[in-house]
């Protein structure tokens, strides 16, 4: 008897009298099968400055907001949706303004891994119309802070910037009586370079005919020896 058959003997009722049709009532459960709705994840490069956040998405689509917010409710109810100019934000217990507001100073060593940070970038996700969509974030750190003065890598600052877009940030009903809510956009990954590397790559990559040149210069007095090199582009999947 395999597993499958002693699972069923074990847990079936006791037996009825073999005139009744109880016997041919005898089955295994079936396995649940759950139905699980598949969403496409979206491609989003951040700029995380201090006085704009900006965004780069898929088919060279821009999207570009005031790196403004502060900690504690709008304390407005907006009657009509399309007047809404501040917009709150729940991340870890606090809520945040994000908008037209006096914003706080985002110019302290915390602030890519603040609450303040998490709310307004999840504010210019809603504005780029992405609630409710899982996205793939890139995003940058300062060469200094990215690497210690010997070239190694600050593995727990880079850590701690990957993570904190992960957490979880929920926009907060405005009240009004047209507010039909927003859903949340979810960050299912995160990757943090060095911000001169994003410059690098656009210098010396350039896409043409289905190739990736890569172009490197080599100063020489006063000329200048340019080199090279073609790869094959594969389109993602």
């Amino acid at each position: 008897m395999n597993r499958l058959e002693d699972h069923c003997t074990k847990t079936a009722p006791p037996a009825l009298p073999l005139d009744t049709d109880a016997a041919d009532t005898l089955e295994c459960a079936q396995p649940f099968e759950a139905e699980v709705e598949v969403l496409d994840t979206v491609q989003v490069g951040l700029d995380d400055g201090y006085a704009f956040t900006k965004l780069v998405l898929p088919n060279d689509r821009l999207v570009a907001i005031p790196s403004r917010a502060r900690i504690g409710q709008a304390g407005v109810t907006w009657i009509e949706a399309e007047k809404q100019r501040v917009f709150e934000y729940s991340t870890e217990g606090s809520i945040y303004s994000v908008g037209s507001v006096d914003g706080d100073s985002t110019r302290f060593t915390g602030y890519p891994i603040s609450g303040l940070h998490r709310c307004i970038i999840q504010h210019a996700l809603q504005q780029a119309r992405l609630g409710g969509q899982s996205v793939h974030v890139v995003s940058g750190l300062p060469v200094s802070a990215f690497y210690f003065s010997d070239g190694q890598q600050r593995s727990a600052a880079i850590q701690q910037k990957r993570d904190t877009l992960k957490t979880a940030v929920e926009p907060v009903s405005s009240g009004g009586m047209f507010d039909r809510g927003r859903p949340p956009v979810s960050v299912a990954f995160h990757e943090v370079i060095p911000e001169a590397l994003a410059a690098w790559y656009d210098q010396v990559i350039e896409v043409k005919a289905g190739e990736a040149v890569s172009v490197a210069k080599f100063g020489l007095g006063s000329e200048t020896l340019i080199s090279k090199r073609s790869y094959p582009v594969r389109a993602s999947a």
